[in-house]
C-alpha cells in the first residue's frame, strides 16, 4: 500500500446533525473546492484513483483525462483497460464532485473529504450512506494527480 501526505482540508460530518441556518461546514468547503477546481484545476491531467468498497469494484486505476473528456481508465495492477460497465466506478474529478454532491444532498450517515489545497480537487473521499452497516462505505483516494501538457 503506497503512503502519502497531503497537506489538505479534511472535514467530517455527520449529516443527520446539520444546522439549518446556513451551509454547513461541509457544503461551505466543498463548494469552495468545486469553486478551485473549476477556476484552476487542468483541463488534461492524469491521476491514480483508488476505489474500496465491500464489493467487487474494489481496484486502482490510471485515469487520463484530455481536455475534460476521460480519454482511458487502465487497471495499475494489471495494465487492463476497465470494461465500459465498470466505468463509472472509477470516476474523473468532476464526476467525484457530483458524487459527493448526490451524497449530500441525499442525507447520508457521514461524509469524510479531504481536499487537495492547490487545485481543490476531493483526494479523499469516504461515503457512508446508512451508518449501521459496512456494506454501504465506498472510498475514494486520488493519487498523484499530475497536469498534462496538450498534446
Amino acid at each position: 500500500m503506497r503512503r502519502w501526505a497531503l497537506a489538505g482540508v479534511a472535514v467530517t460530518a455527520l449529516l443527520g446533525c446539520s444546522d439549518t441556518s446556513g451551509p454547513s461546514p461541509l457544503e461551505a468547503l466543498y463548494s469552495a473546492n468545486l469553486r478551485k477546481w473549476t477556476e484552476s484545476g487542468p483541463t488534461s491531467y492524469q491521476m491514480e484513483i483508488g476505489r474500496s468498497c465491500n464489493c467487487p469494484v474494489s481496484a486502482t486505476v490510471l485515469l487520463t483525462v484530455r481536455d475534460l473528456v476521460v480519454k482511458s481508465r487502465v487497471y495499475t495492477d494489471t495494465g487492463q483497460p476497465v470494461p465500459a460497465d465498470k466505468a463509472d466506478e472509477f470516476p474523473d474529478v468532476s464526476a467525484l464532485f457530483a458524487i459527493i454532491r448526490q451524497a449530500l444532498d441525499g442525507n447520508y450517515f457521514a461524509v469524510s473529504i479531504q481536499y487537495d489545497p492547490t487545485y481543490g480537487y476531493p483526494a479523499t473521499t469516504l461515503l457512508d450512506r446508512i451508518g449501521s452497516t459496512l456494506d454501504d462505505n465506498i472510498n475514494y483516494q486520488i493519487l498523484n494527480l499530475q497536469p498534462l501538457s496538450p498534446p
